[in-house]
């Protein structure tokens, strides 16, 4: 089995599986780009080289989630709101 093979039958199972869950999958760009013919909309590449924000990559996650202030309100402790409602904020208008 080659290395496009083995990375197909991995993201088969993950996505086959019936529990909600993130996976982390880290590929040399050759590869990558090849995981994203086969697999498109369905995934989510970070440049780690590129991604500067806090916490990389997770709230470049988020921020395309378009999360209401209302979520942010209920979801993060109250010392960190207004920094998230900033962030985010600051995603959507640049």
């Amino acid at each position: 089995m080659n290395s496009e093979e083995l990375i197909k039958s991995i993201t088969k199972a993950f996505f086959d599986s019936p529990n909600e869950h993130v996976s982390y999958i880290s590929l040399p760009s050759g590869l990558m780009d090849v995981y994203k013919t086969h697999f498109g909309n369905d995934i989510q590449i970070i440049d780690l080289k590129k991604e500067l924000t806090p916490i990389s990559p997770f709230l470049r996650i988020l921020s395309d989630l378009k999360i209401s202030d209302k979520e942010i309100r209920e979801n993060t402790y109250p010392l960190q709101y207004q920094t998230f409602v900033s962030f985010f904020q600051k995603q959507y208008h640049d």
